[in-house]
């Protein structure tokens, strides 16, 4: 997953909105939020994006055992958390985190 600060993430949205891949629409269930459709045009590059991405997959992981590269997905997955819960809690400096 792609970690982007919000205006970063409003910078991706407007370009792929302006070439034509996506549009935003209200959300019916809160006013301040929108909605995001992919629109007829994106479908050709998803499918080339996923088949690029397969690909890079299987040249990394070439040679690897299965059980191998499973049990490196769930160790990366597990240092993404601890390392997204550090970022979380220095977002917070006004906790005190102290034991006394």
């Amino acid at each position: 997953m792609l970690e982007l600060e919000p205006i970063s993430l409003s910078r991706v949205v407007d370009k792929l909105e302006a070439a034509g891949f996506l549009e935003r629409r209200p959300d019916p269930t809160d006013r301040r939020s929108k909605q995001l459709f992919l629109l007829p045009a994106a479908y050709p590059k998803l499918k080339e994006l996923k088949a690029i991405a397969a690909t890079a997959k299987q040249d990394a992981l070439q040679g690897v055992p299965p059980a191998d590269a499973a049990r490196m997905m769930e160790t990366l997955q597990a240092m993404r958390e601890n390392l997204s819960g550090i970022s979380s809690a220095e977002q917070r400096p006004d906790e005190d985190t102290s034991d006394g």
